[in-house]
């Protein structure tokens, strides 16, 4: 059965569920075990990123849960739709902005912070819809789960005639957005830290 889709928006009940969800499903991440000092300094920041990154999305975009018949999260999409020309700037400032409180615990920070500043000085000129994160719980992985969160703002990408952006740390991941029309459109490679693969669709 095809899960059922919910918006969550800022206050909602449902955000520690959501937030829960996106932890378990990025736990041993390359990129976030690359922020932590060591298991348990991952086990204890984990959250919070995954708090930012809603609130980002839940102040600017859109935020969908995708639940089960009993009204369980198992996966969220979090997603920036364009911005008006000539304001990238002003998204990659609130971005790195939404970050900063996880920032200020984590080990070489310098590092970290060229890594996103160059996630987000490469993310393109022109209109998108930006999927800020997608996540699956590991026990719903598998079931159709991350293609339905993903459908509707597709489908609004299309019907803009935009595009629509992301970018991964996990190559099996280029593969399985490939299912969606995303394509790999550049990669981040710095010395020390993580690749990340930029993945672009066009829309359709």
């Amino acid at each position: 059965m095809a899960p059922t889709l919910e918006r969550i928006t800022r206050g909602s009940a449902r955000i520690p569920e959501v937030v829960a969800v996106a932890a378990r499903a990025f736990w041993r991440d390359p990129l976030f075990s690359f922020f932590a000092r060591d298991l348990l300094g991952e086990y204890r920041t984990h959250p919070g990123f995954q708090r930012s990154a809603l609130n980002g999305a839940l102040a600017a975009g859109e935020v969908w849960a995708a639940t089960d018949t009993d009204g369980a999260v198992l996966g969220v999409a979090a997603w920036l739709p364009p911005d008006p020309p000539g304001s990238k700037a002003l998204r990659t400032a609130r971005e790195m902005l939404t970050l900063t409180p996880v920032f200020v615990r984590i080990p070489h920070r310098r590092r970290a912070w060229r890594l996103l500043w160059a996630c987000a000085e490469r993310q393109p000129t022109t209109p998108h819809f930006y999927l800020a994160l997608l996540a699956v719980d590991p026990s719903a992985q598998g079931r159709g789960v991350g293609g339905a969160l993903v459908a509707p703002m597709l489908a609004q990408a299309d019907a803009a005639g935009a595009i629509a952006y992301l970018e991964t740390q996990k190559p099996e991941n280029v593969a399985w957005y490939g299912r969606f029309g995303f394509v790999e459109t550049g990669r981040i490679e710095h010395p020390g830290s993580p690749t990340i693969w930029l993945l672009t669709r066009h829309p359709r």
